[in-house]
Parts: C-alpha cells; sequence; structure tokens
C-alpha cells in the first residue's frame, strides 16, 4: 500500500484550535515544549483496533511515496489517543485507540505553516484534487462567530461523603501494603448551553504552559489542557516528565511540596521511570533544577528525565512499560491498576490515558490529564490525587476540586 504525502505551504487568518468547529473528525495538539500546533482532519487510514500502544510500529510497514524526503522531518504522520482501560470499550464516541493518518494535516511551527494532503496512490486524482480545493476553500472563507459566555450547572458533583465511600476499599488495601500508591479519581458532570469546540479552546487556551489538545468525533469532543508530559523523542534524544504532588500557587507552595508525604508520592513515580529507562540506555540524566512546574494555579513537583534511544522501534516498547505511570495509576503498576478498575464508579474513558504525534523520526506524547468531555450539553471534568499512607481523604478530595476548578473556572 503506498501513500503520497503532497506538502503545500498554506497561510491562514486564525490560530489552528478555531477551526475544529467545521471539522467533525478531527484533532488538535499544541506543545508548550518544542511549540508546534497541528490540526488533522479526517482520517485516510486508522489504527482503532490496535490492541495496545506498541502495536503502533505497524505505521512503518506503510509505505510512503517520498518517505525519506526532508520535507517528512518531524511532520506528523499518526495522531490520535489512548484511553486509561485496555479492556474496556468506551461508552463515548471514542474508541480504547483512537489513532489514524489524517486526510489532512496542519502543522505550524515558528517558522511557518503546511498542508500535508495525504492520499493513497490508487485514489482518484481528479476527486482528489477537488476535495483538496473544497477544503481550502472551505478554511480560506471560515469566519468564528464572536464567542459567547458558557453557562455551567452542576448535575452530578461526587460529594466528600461519596469520596470517602469509594476510596475506603483503596485505602484498606495501601494500608495493608498490598500497593504502595493508588490514584483515584472524580467525573463531575455539569450541564452547559451549546458550545462550539473553538469556545472551550479558546478559553482553555489561557492556561499556560500546558499541552492543548482536543479530539472531536461525532459531535463529541475530549479536550484538555496537561501539564505532564508522558514522552517526547527527538534526534534520538528522548525526555519524559515525572510529575506528581499538587499544592495551590501561593507563598507558602515549597514548604507544602517538600514534605515528606509529597516528596514520597514524586519518588514512587520517579523510580519507577528510571527502572525501565535503565532497560533500554545506560547513561540517564536526572534534572531536577528544574524542581516545579506551574500550571495556572496550581504547582506539581517535577523531575525531567532525558537519556539517548538510537533504535526508534524501541520507544514504542518503553511507551508500552510506561503506560499508565504511577503518576496517574500507582504502584506496583498492574496492581494499582486493577483496584482502580474494582473500584472507581465511572469509566475513566480517556481521562489518564495519553495523546499525541508520531512522525517517522520523532514523537510527543502528553499525558491526558486536566480535561473534560462534551457531549451535546453535558460536560464531565476529571481529575485524580495519589494516595499514599500519609494521605488524608479529605486533602485529596480538595486537591482533587482543585484540579477541576482549574478548568470550570476558566471556562465560566
Amino acid at each position: 500500500m503506498e501513500i503520497i504525502p503532497k506538502i503545500s505551504d498554506l497561510n491562514l487568518k486564525y490560530d489552528l484550535h478555531y477551526y475544529l468547529d467545521i471539522f467533525d473528525n478531527s484533532y488538535y495538539f499544541k506543545s508548550p515544549e518544542t511549540k508546534i500546533e497541528i490540526l488533522a482532519i479526517d482520517s485516510l487510514y486508522n489504527f482503532f483496533s490496535i490492541n495496545n500502544i506498541s502495536e503502533l510500529k505497524q505505521i512503518l510497514k506503510f509505505k510512503f511515496i517520498n518517505f525519506n524526503s526532508n520535507k517528512l522531518h518531524r511532520i506528523p504522520i499518526l495522531l490520535g489517543a489512548s484511553a486509561f482501560s485496555k479492556n474496556e470499550n468506551c461508552s463515548s464516541s471514542f474508541h480504547k485507540n483512537n489513532w489514524f493518518i489524517p486526510k489532512y494535516l496542519i502543522y505550524r511551527d515558528f517558522q511557518s505553516t503546511k498542508i500535508v494532503h495525504f492520499t493513497f496512490k490508487s485514489d482518484d486524482k481528479i476527486i482528489n484534487k477537488q476535495n483538496y480545493n473544497n477544503l481550502i476553500n472551505k478554511l480560506k472563507t471560515f469566519s468564528p462567530k464572536n464567542n459567547s459566555n458558557i453557562a455551567i450547572k452542576e448535575s452530578k458533583i461526587t460529594n466528600l461523603s461519596q469520596f470517602e465511600e469509594y476510596v475506603k476499599n483503596i485505602v484498606t488495601e495501601i494500608q495493608n501494603n498490598s500497593v504502595s500508591k493508588v490514584v483515584s479519581a472524580i467525573k463531575n458532570t455539569y450541564i452547559v448551553n451549546e458550545l462550539k469546540p473553538s469556545i472551550i479552546m479558546e478559553k482553555i487556551q489561557q492556561i499556560q504552559n500546558t499541552y492543548i489538545y482536543a479530539l472531536r468525533k461525532n459531535n463529541a469532543l475530549f479536550f484538555g489542557a496537561s501539564p505532564e508530559n508522558f514522552l517526547t523523542y527527538i534526534n534520538n534524544n528522548l525526555i519524559i516528565d515525572s510529575l506528581a504532588s499538587t499544592a495551590k500557587l501561593n507563598s507558602n507552595y515549597q514548604s507544602i511540596l517538600q514534605s515528606d508525604k509529597f516528596r514520597t508520592e514524586q519518588q514512587i513515580v520517579s523510580n519507577f521511570i528510571h527502572n525501565i529507562l535503565k532497560k533500554y540506555s545506560e547513561n540517564i540524566n536526572i534534572d531536577e533544577t528544574q524542581k516545579y512546574k506551574i500550571m495556572s494555579d496550581l504547582v506539581h513537583l517535577r523531575t525531567i528525565f532525558t537519556t539517548q534511544v538510537k533504535n526508534f522501534e524501541d520507544i514504542f516498547s518503553i511507551i508500552e512499560d510506561l503506560f499508565p505511570t504511577p503518576a496517574v495509576c500507582g504502584f506496583p503498576k498492574e496492581k494499582a491498576y486493577n483496584i482502580i478498575l474494582q473500584n472507581e464508579p465511572f469509566n475513566r474513558e480517556l481521562y489518564s490515558g495519553i495523546n499525541g504525534y508520531i512522525s517517522f523520526d520523532s514523537i510527543e506524547l502528553a499525558v491526558s490529564i486536566r480535561c473534560g468531555l462534551l457531549e451535546e450539553n453535558n460536560l464531565n471534568i476529571y481529575a485524580g490525587a495519589g494516595f499514599i499512607k500519609e494521605s488524608d481523604i479529605k486533602e485529596e478530595y480538595n486537591e482533587i476540586l482543585n484540579k477541576i476548578n482549574t478548568i470550570t473556572s476558566i471556562l465560566k
């Protein structure tokens, strides 16, 4: 099977997230690290039926006519998101795995904006050209409507007593030394007025220092502003964030985050990442000079791991070994994962999964947190907190509310 990527320069009036309004099947991603912005439109070929992340190596089996062209350097080929649960289907409009080669990709970096048109060699060239021209016309004539205020009304909100009820088994498992950490989450539901994706995306663009992302399908929108880099691989260099522990941004945040409880929670994540990376590289650099990461009104403890991995296919194995990390799951991973599935009263779906892009020589993935799912007038907002032996249920509940409020407050 041969795929032809046709690359052209493109001038657009607006930021790419505005164009989500006119494409029902699309994916948006903006990176604070690599400073790129992406909009993928429609699907040429999808990988929805894969069972695990490592199967994404299938993309290497596709033949791209000008695959060796310098023009394809770092241009995303495969984009999408994976759910937290490996075993359950999503009940929403999305799959467990939502990875695809797009028909059209708009790619913007600090130099220029390009559009890539992916086609099968066997496709009808006349129809393809007509469709491409129609797309360009739609982009050029698009004008966003003035954004309105968002009316949010609470629908199903988890109160403290409900939270205490379903985390008591988790606390018991930790106290019995069955696990050292479990991340427990809340899904709060709100009723909202009719919303366009661009309204939501314009609001959350205000949350600085985060990955901004949105996956739109069948009039459902999964979106978020994540502070956490799951994995970035560029020029044989691998970068992974260890991000855990959360405090409000105030004059006292450093002393709070340096407490034994928060340092222990963070160290569990860091040790897990370090032990996995040792399987693939002997030289691992641990950078703790940027020990805090600020997102809006919240601060997290952060450790940055960097190393070199020369075999590109090893990255897919690393992804599989890491996912999901103790930052969103717990430790030991499989035990914590099963405890979450058995005790949380909802399916996490895409929340605490991963999303991003893969090219022929680079990968960038964010952890799907600080996120929401909009379906018709129902808006679900997700957040979690890590439990260890020193945890207090009320404090963890308040931490989750602070994370949820980061999204709801900016939408209002």
